[in-house]
């Protein structure tokens, strides 16, 4: 049985047989009481719609023992206010949801794209409630392509490209809050350094987790490349490959398109690990030779692409960037006028003197002394996002590595960001194993902990 929410929340609906394309989703299977909670956020721009079919995948694993639930708190253009005011959106939301099913014990999160940030700025939102995280157990907080470090190179020779000074002057016009965290243009500290920091609170929340996945697109992900996506080790100023893997025979693997796992053992506990040195040790990646498109698919190209150039660039310049540029400053002077009512919680959350940051934390991003040995440190790492990539991956990760091929998948497949998370099944169907393979991987933590009915929760 699939149920939706109404938008005000305050009681279930009906049953329905099929998801609604705005709204909340809910899955529900059983009379029995749900006892995991999985979150479920999408990117920016997205709506509930775009996690349906990951949705249908979890109930249809989980049965009645989870809620799979995708607030439509921050749809569509709302996605612009900031990674820490979509969190609070969503925690306002999560509070009486928890409060209403009891039976609930373990809670996860699923963030594609930016709805990973947002996911990890949740933890530590979460870790700041009177009753850490609602009471609930922390089991898995999981990202698919997501911009961990940001979606383009801020420094060194790379973030010189094309590419990379494109996005960022889209990230800049058109992303309003939202595009200036994310390419770390953020006029104070960093909020993805901040978030990044081993002594702040979010880094806290996403350390109570049992379980941290990183899913990430090899090639062809054009709005986040792999190297910030999979949290890749640095070296010598540059982002490593992922590990060169053998060919699969997609007929005798029920996830053709995962190409390896690996389960980083993280440095948190001071020096190297096997994982660290497999990856530090690995060649360029060569496979990527092996994924060259069929003579029919080379003709279609070369018809397609002056196609492309002669109609859909200059409507994209003359119509769509001038158009998204205005709704952009429209929402900025919105924001200025008439700031979200989240804004003032993310921002005492953030302040210094928040009475739920430590000491130290505190100390970190109000001491000018200890700001500026947090620049030495990370002049030390090379560059901010290499610092980060470096704090984050003290922790434990299972890193999986998605790959979507060109003999395959056809021309869809020359850009993935949308197939990782199936966000049409019409149009990017290739991702939906990727999907059961987190499907199936949650279900065994879930087996793996606790059983939830042991014994009640304490009264709320």
């Amino acid at each position: 049985m699939i149920m939706a929410a109404n938008e005000d929340h305050d009681q279930l609906t009906t049953p329905i047989t099929r998801l609604r394309a705005s709204g909340d989703v809910l899955v529900r299977r059983s009379d029995d009481g749900p006892t995991h909670l999985i979150i479920l956020l999408h990117g920016v721009g997205g709506y509930s719609g775009h996690v349906r079919e990951l949705a249908k995948v979890l109930g249809h694993q989980f049965g009645g023992d989870a809620i799979i639930f995708s607030p439509s708190c921050f749809t569509r253009l709302k996605t612009l206010d900031g990674v820490d005011v979509c969190a609070h959106r969503v925690m306002e939301l999560l509070r009486p949801l928890v409060a209403r099913h009891t039976s609930l014990r373990g809670l996860s999160l699923i963030g594609y794209s930016f709805g990973g940030l947002v996911a990890r700025f949740l933890a530590g939102v979460l870790v700041l409630e009177p009753r850490p995280f609602l009471g609930l157990t922390p089991l898995n907080i999981v990202t698919l392509a997501c911009p961990h470090c940001g979606p383009v190179r801020t420094e060194g020779p790379a973030h010189t490209g094309v590419r990379e000074r494109l996005l960022r002057l889209m990230m800049h016009v058109l992303g309003s809050r939202t595009g200036a965290q994310l390419g770390l243009l953020d006029r104070r500290m960093q909020l993805l350094a901040l978030m990044a920091h081993p002594r702040g609170v979010f880094y806290r929340g996403l350390a109570a987790f049992s379980r941290r996945a990183a899913y990430a697109n090899i090639t062809c992900d054009h709005s986040v490349p792999h190297w910030t996506a999979s949290i890749a080790e640095w070296h010598a100023g540059s982002p490593l490959p992922p590990p060169p893997t053998a060919p699969q025979d997609s007929s005798t693997t029920p996830y053709p398109h995962v190409e390896s796992v690996v389960s980083w053992a993280g440095r948190g506990g001071g020096g190297g690990t096997a994982a660290d040195a497999e990856n530090v040790s690995i060649a360029p990646l060569m496979a990527a030779s092996a994924d060259r498109p069929s003579w029919s698919q080379a003709l279609a190209l070369i018809f397609l692409a002056p196609l492309f150039l002669c109609s859909f660039a200059p409507f994209i310049l003359c119509v769509a960037l001038p158009l998204a540029s205005t709704i952009a400053l429209c929402k900025r002077l919105v924001n200025v006028l008439f700031p979200p009512p989240q804004l003032l919680a993310a921002l005492q959350l953030l302040a210094p003197s928040h009475s739920g940051a430590g000491d130290d934390e505190a100390q970190e991003w109000s001491d000018p002394a200890a700001t500026a040995a947090l620049e030495v440190e990370v002049a030390a790492e090379g560059s901010m996002q290499q610092w980060m990539a470096a704090r984050l991956n003290e922790l434990s990760w299972q890193k999986v590595h998605v790959r979507f091929r060109l003999r395959s998948d056809g021309l869809r497949a020359l850009h993935t960001h949308p197939h990782i998370i199936v966000r049409n099944k019409w149009q990017s169907p290739f991702g939906m194993d990727v999907l059961a393979h987190m499907a199936v991987t949650l279900r065994h933590v879930h087996e793996d902990s606790d059983d939830p009915r042991a014994e009640l929760r304490s009264a709320r």
